[in-house]
């Protein structure tokens, strides 16, 4: 009798653990985000030369790095065009003026573009590197633009 009692148990037992473990991968599987990003390199109607001289008009800087990237995200794609203005001079410090700098500077490189619909969205970033002694700070600001908005 206790044989049978303790095999009923033990049933009961593994069918609750099943039914837990299904349970946890569902809920696990629902909220499972995957995102892969891609190079997407621009195409630019002009040299890189006349690119590189309408920036200069626009800011000076250090350097400038642009990158076009390709997000999927679970199944969505989404491209954006990364612009990184490093150590730029004469940067407004309020919000409304670098807004205005960084939508300046998107809507400058979309025109650029041999496809000015390559890109969902520019995302321009204002990176200002400075060393002190042995240590080395990068402060920046970030902002997107809706490429319909440019």
């Amino acid at each position: 009798m206790e044989k049978i009692i303790w095999a009923k148990y033990s049933e009961i037992l593994n069918i609750k653990l099943v039914q837990l473990l299904f349970i946890i991968i569902a809920i696990s599987s629902i909220n499972c985000t995957s995102t892969i990003v891609k190079r997407k390199d621009p195409v630019l109607s002009s040299g890189l030369n006349a690119v590189s001289s309408g920036l200069k008009g626009i800011i000076v800087s250090e350097h400038i790095n642009l990158y076009g990237k390709e997000l999927f995200t679970n199944g969505k794609s989404k491209s954006v065009f990364e612009i990184e203005i490093k150590n730029g001079q004469n940067i407004q410090e309020d919000e409304k003026g670098i807004e205005a700098l960084g939508r300046t500077i998107a809507s400058f490189l979309k025109k650029s573009l041999k496809d000015p619909n390559e890109y969902d969205s520019y995302e321009v970033i204002f990176s200002k590197k400075t060393a002190e002694g042995v240590a080395t700070r990068t402060h920046w600001k970030s902002m997107y633009f809706d490429s319909k908005d440019l």
